[in-house]
């Protein structure tokens, strides 16, 4: 319904179920990694994932979303936590949920693709994600001797703790 704009089929797997003669501007373009993956992503109108699979974390959509790239996704697994609707992508339940998604995106000016990077830098970047793996390590060892029984946290108050937007 969008012979204008080219979709492409990247990753893994036996594209051969998704792709038709009748639809000529679907093609696979196979697995991108690095900079060839990071230029595809950056230079998409949108990312589409349509997936079926109760996803644990995305990272494609955060990747595209680091590019400044929205993110259309199915609306369950991860994506609920991952993707604000309007803000850096779009949840979708039907195929015109997509469609309406793709025209979205392709209203965007150059301010939503800055806010998107900006968003996923402040909540994906290693400066970001680091602190929080620290504490994850800080919880696993104070496991350790008194383990859940133990009367203080080794990561101080509570009252002290970053609350993250």
């Amino acid at each position: 319904s969008r012979p204008d704009v080219d979709v492409l089929l990247c990753g893994q797997g036996d594209p051969a179920p998704w792709l038709s003669p009748n639809i000529p501007n679907l093609r696979h373009v196979g697995v991108r990694t690095g900079r060839d993956r990071s230029a595809l992503l950056g230079g998409a109108i949108a990312l589409l994932t349509p997936t079926r699979y109760v996803e644990p974390f995305g990272g494609v959509t955060v990747e595209a979303n680091l590019c400044g790239t929205p993110a259309l996704t199915s609306d369950f697994g991860v994506f609920p936590e991952t993707i604000e609707n309007g803000i850096n992508g779009w949840r979708c339940h039907t195929l015109g949920d997509f469609l309406a998604g793709v025209e979205w995106a392709e209203q965007c000016g150059i301010g939503q693709h800055e806010l998107i990077r900006a968003r996923a830098v402040e909540r994906y970047s290693l400066e970001a994600v680091g602190p929080r793996y620290i504490d994850v390590f800080r919880q696993l060892a104070d496991l350790r001797g008194r383990g859940w029984y133990e009367h203080r946290s080794p990561i101080g108050p509570i009252t002290r703790a970053k609350v993250l937007p």
